[in-house]
């Protein structure tokens, strides 16, 4: 078990406070956050590469914070992999086994290097291999030491769709065979296919980073704690404000009136409106819940049309293709939305509940946000 306990470190004018987290062993655990948050310097951290300024680190616990990186038994995977340019695949591979015989050192090559699919690359040298080649060769040269915990700091960005697919399969075998492994990404989408558990780490207004959520991928995705989670995740129409007597009033437009499902909440919070709950249709207003806006975007997505309406608040929705062209609209027209009280989720601040993703735009089709 990686224990990390109010991890903080102040470099210039950015600072990593606090950072408390429990990653088990066998699991799966990918930290996000935007660029800047400080994903990177975490794991430099953990492998020993810079000091902490407080706090500490214990694996399996052993307190693990001041020792050198050669005996913390973590394995640190860069970006872009960091292989020694002279040597072939084989020997960089069994740069960390120079201690056993030969004849074992090569065997143990040999297998890692099948294990990682590599096998006919072993003469090869970095400079000819794909980036998909180099991050599994990286990968055996680490796994050749054991390392108790993987840690991976963006191993797929530099990788096409398939390469990345790939090595995503390659990292679940590996877990499910007991590795350890704590990744970093900005990317939820790639979290979502391959962590057990995701921390969602935010630099605030006074150059902090914290753990702004803990939990699973899906609970994090339904529950979001703050505005910023809930759009880091994927959710787009979310609005900082406060609920009273049934309604909620936006901070970024305090005219607009949201009818709540809820008619008992008060206080500040936020709303999340899924993209699947607005209905959309005609050229004016009808009904309570309804409003008039303009046409401010379309462009082309999966499945049909992303379109966004200025209604006062900026509302993002999606609608199938012909869905779109029977609303007979064009940028700048008149379109009337209707966001019926059962879709706007209101999270009272600071513990919300989980939004309701389903709704029943007209025309659209309950895509992922």
């Amino acid at each position: 078990m990686l224990t990390i306990d109010r991890l903080g470190v102040t470099l210039g004018d950015f600072a990593l406070g606090d950072i408390s987290l429990t990653v088990s062993q066998g699991e799966y655990f990918v930290l996000l956050g935007p660029s800047g948050a400080g994903k990177s310097l975490l794991l430099e951290l953990l492998a020993g590469m810079i000091r902490p300024d407080s706090g500490r680190v214990t694996l399996g616990g052993e307190d693990i914070t001041s020792l050198p990186i050669n005996r913390r038994q973590v394995g640190l995977a860069f970006q872009k992999p960091a292989l020694f340019p002279h040597m072939t695949v084989a020997e960089n591979i069994a740069y960390g086994l120079r201690g056993l015989p030969s004849e074992n050192r090569r065997r143990k090559v040999r297998e890692l290097a099948d294990r990682m699919g590599i096998g006919e690359l072993l003469d090869h040298r970095p400079g000819t291999l794909s980036g998909g080649e180099a991050q599994r060769v990286s990968l055996a040269r680490m796994l050749a030491v054991a390392p108790r915990v993987l840690l991976l700091d963006e191993p797929l960005s530099s990788l096409d769709s398939a390469r990345r697919d790939d090595l995503k399969s390659l990292l679940r075998t590996l877990n499910r065979e007991g590795q350890t492994i704590l990744h970093v990404t900005h990317d939820y989408e790639e979290a979502f296919s391959l962590a057990g558990r995701v921390g969602i780490l935010h630099r605030d207004d006074w150059g902090i980073s914290r753990l702004e959520q803990v939990g699973p991928p899906r609970e994090v995705f339904d529950n979001p704690r703050s505005s910023f989670v809930a759009r880091f995740v994927g959710w787009r129409n979310v609005f900082e404000g406060r609920a009273s007597k049934g309604a909620f009033f936006p901070d970024e437009a305090p005219h607009v009136e949201l009818a709540l499902e809820d008619t008992a909440a008060q206080g500040r919070g936020l709303v999340i409106i899924p993209e699947s709950g607005i209905r959309c249709g005609g050229h004016e207003a009808q009904g309570a819940d309804t409003m008039t806006g303009t046409l401010a975007d379309v462009a082309p997505s999966p499945g049909g049309v992303e379109i966004r309406v200025d209604a006062g608040l900026p509302l993002s929705m999606h609608l199938t293709e012909d869905g779109f062209d029977g609303l007979g609209v064009d940028l700048g027209d008149a379109l009337s939305v209707e966001i019926p009280p059962r879709s706007v989720r209101f999270f009272p601040a600071p513990h919300p509940s989980a939004p309701d993703q389903k709704g029943d735009c007209q025309h659209g089709t309950d895509a992922h946000p």
